[in-house]
Order: structure tokens, then C-alpha cells, then sequence
């Protein structure tokens, strides 16, 4: 245990008038065994965009247990801020996550997960201006555009190499799944541009990393867990990033096609889909970002470790790029609406 920590966590449960008897680390979140019970003590990234996410989720969180409020503050905050760390406290869940869910490879949890969701995203939507969204996008394209011109550069040193190593080999055979991945990419971000025609573009509060571990399938309902980083955007990047979350689950499972373009039924039909957020999430499904910047470093010279590590980290970064490949023609192909799975 080290004790800088151990002083830092006491503090922080001080403002609560909570004890501290013993405490784990997963990651970001610290599990906390007190003398008033079990909590998460989570680092918040940005106080203040917390805070205002939190007022804005407290009507909405007191109506059903999506949303896991903070416990707050005698003061009335959800945060507490130690020297110049901020901590949210949130009630522990015991309670099996969807990560566990899929690794027994059960699939039914997805539907009710992504209908809960959209109603989240449907309860905080609002306008918000499309003049920076259309910047942001015009620079999307002008950098994956760039990084379409660096794939030909790279093939061509692959190509002129009289000793290509075994990461320019990887490199060679992925390069046309790459370059068509891209395309695709581009394509779809250019929809979402022409797209945004008027003045205003719909925003939701977004919870900003919705991925299975964090989903707990309790009793009462599903509970999305750590929301210490909601900010607002737009819906489709909790999508994307709940999506490709599933990736590995999807290349392993035979059934993982059904049940996603179920689950993503379960969301069109709470809450209205716009064409560009088809568009866009298409295009974050599609961009091959991680494998092109393993790549990057390895053509440009900047990449200092083994041969043999980077030779298998190519090989997890293309595993990992394929997987996602295939869960972007899943989610992209055309379908109807239909019922869940079980019930047709």
C-alpha cells in the first residue's frame, strides 16, 4: 500500500466523514472498504465539467438506475478536491458486468442496454452550433486524407527495402484492407459534412466510455458505472466507442452479428437517427487510427524497441484492426427493422 496514496485517499474520504479501512486500484477507480460501507473513489479529469454534467443528471438518475450519481459532499458537491486532484465517490455495485455477460457468451443484456441508452441521449438533447462541427470535420478529412498519401509513402519504403523486416512484411499484406478502410473512413466523413447544412446541430451529454466493464447487470436494471468523464457531443461517439469496445467479443462469437444490429435497432427505435450520425459513426468504425499509428512510428524511425516486440505488437494492432473491420460491415450493412433475436 503506498502510503502517499494511502494519506491522499484518507483525506478525500474525509470531506465525506468516511474512514478508510482497506482499498484495491482497478485502474482509474479505487474500491474503498470504510466504516460506512463499500464505494468507488473515482479521479475526475475536469471538476467543473463534471459538476455541471452531474446537475444536469441528477433529475434524470433519480427516475431509473442508469445513471450512478455520485454520493455528494456534506456541502452538497459531487466532488472533493485534494491539493490538486478532484475525486467523485460513487456507491459500489456488486454486481456482474456485461464484460462478464459476453465472455459466457450471452448476448441478450445488448438490445436493453443500447434502448437504455438512447433514452439517456434523448432526454439531453439540445442544440448546439454547427460552425465548429463543420471545422472539426473539414480537418478530419484533411488529416485522414494525408494519412491516405502516407500509405502509398510507406508501401514504397516497404517496397525498397533490401532487407524488409518482418513489420514491413505485416505491413505489405495489410495495405490494401488498410487503404480500403480508409476510404471508407474518408467517404463516410464527407457524408457527415455535407450533412451539416444549418446553423445548429444536435448535441447529447454523452457518458464518453461506455464499454462493457463498465455495465453492471444488476437486479433493478442496467447501470452504467463511471461517469466522471460526461461532457456533451455528439450520440454517436458513445456508439462508436461502446462498438468498438465489442470488437474481440464480435471476431470470437458467431452470434455477435445478430445481436448488434438488434441492439442498434433497440436505439433507432427510442431515439430519432439522423443521417449524418449514420455517417459518422460509420466513419469512427471504419478509421484504422491505432494500426496507422503503430505504423507511423515504425516508418518514420521513431519506433526504439525490439524487432521481435514490435513484430507482435503489429500483429495484436492488425488483430485488433481486423476485428473492427468486421464490426463495421456489421453495423453498416443496411437492414430493417426487426425484433430481437429470440422472439422472431
Amino acid at each position: 500500500m503506498a502510503p502517499m496514496e494511502d494519506a491522499l485517499l484518507r483525506e478525500a474520504l474525509r470531506a465525506y466523514g468516511l474512514k478508510l479501512r482497506r482499498w484495491t486500484r482497478f485502474r482509474r477507480t479505487v474500491r474503498v472498504e470504510t466504516d460506512g460501507g463499500l464505494f468507488a473513489l473515482t479521479a475526475v479529469p475536469d471538476a467543473g465539467r463534471f459538476e455541471r454534467a452531474m446537475e444536469r443528471l441528477l433529475g434524470y438518475a433519480l427516475r431509473q438506475p442508469f445513471v450512478l450519481l455520485p454520493v455528494p459532499t456534506p456541502s452538497g458537491r459531487p466532488v472533493t478536491v485534494v491539493g490538486d486532484r478532484a475525486y467523485a465517490l460513487f456507491p459500489w455495485v456488486a454486481a456482474d458486468t456485461a464484460r462478464h455477460a459476453l465472455r459466457a457468451g450471452e448476448w441478450r443484456w445488448l438490445p436493453a442496454f443500447l434502448e437504455a441508452l438512447a433514452a439517456f441521449h434523448a432526454a439531453y438533447r439540445r442544440p448546439a452550433p454547427a460552425a465548429p462541427v463543420r471545422a472539426a470535420a473539414d480537418d478530419l478529412i484533411a488529416r485522414w486524407t494525408a494519412e491516405r498519401s502516407a500509405l502509398e509513402a510507406w508501401a514504397a519504403d516497404a517496397a525498397g527495402r533490401a532487407y524488409p523486416s518482418p513489420v514491413d512484411v505485416l505491413f505489405v499484406h495489410a495495405r490494401e484492407a488498410l487503404t480500403l478502410a480508409l476510404d471508407a473512413a474518408i467517404e463516410a466523413a464527407r457524408r457527415f459534412r455535407a450533412a451539416l447544412e444549418g446553423e445548429t446541430t444536435d448535441v447529447v451529454l454523452l457518458h464518453t466510455r461506455p464499454a462493457p466493464e463498465r455495465i453492471a447487470l444488476t437486479p433493478r436494471g442496467i447501470v452504467l458505472l463511471d461517469w466522471t468523464g460526461a461532457e456533451d457531443g455528439p450520440a454517436v461517439r458513445d456508439l462508436a466507442v461502446f462498438f468498438q469496445s465489442l470488437a474481440p467479443e464480435l471476431a470470437a462469437r458467431s452470434e455477435a452479428a445478430e445481436r448488434l444490429r438488434a441492439g442498434l435497432s433497440a436505439y433507432r427505435r427510442r431515439r430519432l437517427w439522423q443521417p449524418e450520425e449514420a455517417a459518422l459513426l460509420r466513419a469512427a468504425l471504419f478509421y484504422p487510427g491505432t494500426v496507422l499509428a503503430f505504423f507511423r512510428r515504425h516508418f518514420s524511425g521513431e519506433a526504439r524497441d525490439h524487432l521481435l516486440d514490435r513484430t507482435e505488437a503489429a500483429q495484436a494492432a492488425l488483430r485488433a484492426f481486423y476485428a473492427r473491420s468486421a464490426l463495421a460491415e456489421v453495423l453498416s450493412v443496411p437492414f430493417e427493422e426487426r425484433p430481437d433475436v429470440d422472439q422472431k
